[in-house]
């Protein structure tokens, strides 16, 4: 069974600055951020970000390296332990979220627009 979690939703900025695998990108919320080895969230006043599946200790995850060996595969989007959500929240309102896509360069996914394939997947007939 799925309980929804809800909660009050910020009217938060549209991106947030990364630095992924050493370069410096912007990410707008709902988009899939692909990278070979890590993904820093700057830091932005007054927002915290939650990785969701790496426990770093502490509230706010911001500016600290998000590599893929650190989250726990379970908490996964997809059944290869690749894709991970991080959510973004300001005075506890939920602000946005974006996907964290591990194993691809950015570089080698910049001309599909940061989709999903619309081919159904191993997985299910969704291909996810």
């Amino acid at each position: 069974r799925i309980k929804p979690d809800w909660r009050e939703r910020d009217d938060a900025p549209v991106s947030f600055r990364l630095v992924v695998d050493g370069e410096e990108r912007l990410a707008r919320f709902g988009q899939i951020v692909d990278a070979k080895k890590s993904v820093i969230v700057k830091k932005a006043p007054g927002y915290r970000v939650n990785a969701i599946g790496w426990n770093s200790g502490k509230n706010d995850e911001s500016d600290a390296p998000l590599v893929k060996k650190n989250f726990k595969p379970s908490y996964s989007l997809d059944r290869a332990g690749n894709i991970f959500r991080v959510e973004v929240y300001r005075d506890n309102k939920f602000a946005g979220m974006f996907l964290l896509r591990f194993g691809m360069a950015p570089a080698l996914t910049a001309a599909k627009k940061d989709k999903l394939p619309d081919l159904p997947g191993k997985e299910s007939s969704q291909g996810f």
